[in-house]
């Protein structure tokens, strides 16, 4: 990624400023965008991961890429692929690996119950969680270009 998105300086983006990004990107057909307001559901209890995968044949789908929002102090990006889960984060020590890993553990459950009765023979049983390196910013207000200049990154 050669900068961030262009923003003022010291803007926040919400869910509505990184979906509306998201949506514009041109993606493969292998590549599931899930927005975080699917994805907060799930962190917020719900244990179907139908609405977020309906109407996606799961057998085509190499990756799915999430940005994820931290208590509504930070994004991070989650990648999902058939064998791991990949979190890249743009700031090293915040979240810590431990609430990241808190704070998705409802995600990885219902995926993997979502997997197992629906697409046994796709997927691994258990998804792995792996911290992965990524581009750092140099401030504290910059994590949601970040987050969507990795995605595009990602499916370009």
């Amino acid at each position: 990624m050669d900068k961030p998105l262009e923003r003022d300086p010291k803007y926040w983006f919400d869910d509505l400023d990184i979906h509306t990004y998201l949506v514009t990107v041109e993606k493969p057909d292998n590549v599931l965008l899930a927005p975080n307001w699917a994805i907060s559901r799930v962190f917020g209890g719900e244990e179907d991961l139908s609405y977020v995968l309906h109407g996606y044949n799961l057998e085509k789908i190499k990756i799915c890429i999430a940005p994820v929002n931290y208590n509504n102090t930070h994004w991070f990006t989650m990648c999902c692929t058939r064998s791991h889960v990949y979190i890249f984060n743009s700031l090293v020590d915040y979240p810590s690996e431990k609430q990241i890993t808190t704070l998705i553990a409802p995600f990885i459950t219902a995926l993997n119950r979502y997997v197992t009765d629906k697409h046994n023979n796709l997927f691994k049983a258990k998804l792995p969680i792996r911290y992965s390196t990524c581009e750092q910013q140099n401030n504290n207000f910059d994590c949601g270009p970040f987050t969507c200049g990795l995605i595009e990154n990602f499916i370009t």
